[in-house]
């Protein structure tokens, strides 16, 4: 009889544990209702899920972000620099203005398999008090904090919940260089 109560005991921890696990990550915060926000190809999973855990130890840490610079109110990046399928992180200063302080944003930029360049914030709604930003892991950014997965095509181009928070969906390539405006990082900065 003692098995059976400890048995039930630590299945009721486990449960608790459990709910507690997803309500703290990014499980149920899917709550903007812009026609962004769906689930149009970004994998949602479920704790328990082996992609749900967060980093382990031995997981290799990101790569430092590169500090860039606005000049004129842009970030200019050359182009050639992206691979396929590669994100690179970036991080800059947004200087303050009449309306918002200054800060440093962080960012990353991923041309997909189709030649798209997208960016993002290198954070996102639920999670960005955690600073812990995201990871690429093969064709996927991954949540550094709970662990959710969006596939590369669909990255700034889903917001709210834990997608990273989109800056530009469809970068243009113009005159050999990817640019992202002030505007556009302004409009992240509060996440940061």
């Amino acid at each position: 009889m003692n098995r059976v109560r400890i048995l039930v005991i630590v299945s009721l921890s486990l449960a608790v544990i459990s709910a507690i696990a997803y309500v703290s990550g990014c499980g149920s915060s899917m709550t903007d209702s812009s026609p962004l926000s769906g689930e149009n190809g970004i994998t949602q999973t479920q704790p328990g899920d082996a992609s749900t855990t967060a980093p382990s130890p031995s997981t290799p840490p990101a790569a430092s972000p590169s500090e860039v610079a606005l000049t004129n109110g842009v970030v200019s990046l050359d182009a050639n620099t992206f691979v396929s399928g590669q994100a690179r992180f970036f991080t800059v200063q947004v200087p303050a203005s009449s309306s918002l302080p200054g800060k440093a944003v962080s960012f990353f930029v991923v041309k997909d398999g189709a030649g798209v360049y997208h960016a993002a914030a290198d954070t996102c709604q639920v999670c960005y008090q955690g600073k812990l930003g995201f990871r690429q892991e093969g064709s996927s950014m991954v949540c550094n904090n709970c662990g959710q997965s969006y596939p590369l095509e669909k990255i700034a181009t889903e917001k709210g919940g834990c997608n990273p928070i989109p800056i530009n969906p469809d970068i243009q390539v113009v005159d050999g260089k990817v640019n992202i405006t002030r505007q556009e990082l302004e409009q992240v900065s509060q996440f940061f």
